[in-house]
């Protein structure tokens, strides 16, 4: 984990709190990175982004919540998502930020 204190150990405690599962890595989640790579999503710097993105989408969860706008919460990147779910047959899955799930949609105001 590469933040910062105190936002490492307040992260770290906050898993305590919840109950998560441990995945492991895979060559499903290895190939749907790769793929994303391949197609121009993201680049190969950006690898671990994409495993990020790979092992949400292949153990079928419905979204997932990033604050990283540079390279996960982008248009682009939702798209390429989308296209390289579409092509390995996974479900869709949501990319949000934090905000709009605990604030909800601003324009239903």
């Amino acid at each position: 984990m590469s933040a910062e204190e105190p936002k490492r150990s307040a992260m770290l405690d906050y898993l305590g709190e919840i109950d998560y599962t441990v995945l492991q890595m895979d060559d499903y989640v290895e190939s749907y990175a790769r793929k994303l790579v391949d197609i121009g999503v993201l680049t190969e710097k950006r690898i671990d982004d994409c495993r990020h993105i790979g092992f949400a989408v292949t153990s079928n969860c419905s979204m997932i919540l990033s604050w990283n706008f540079r390279h996960i919460v982008r248009v682009k990147t939702i798209n390429g998502v989308r296209f390289v779910s579409s092509i390995f047959g996974y479900n869709e899955i949501g990319i949000y930020s934090p905000s709009m799930i605990v604030k909800g949609d601003e324009l239903d105001e």
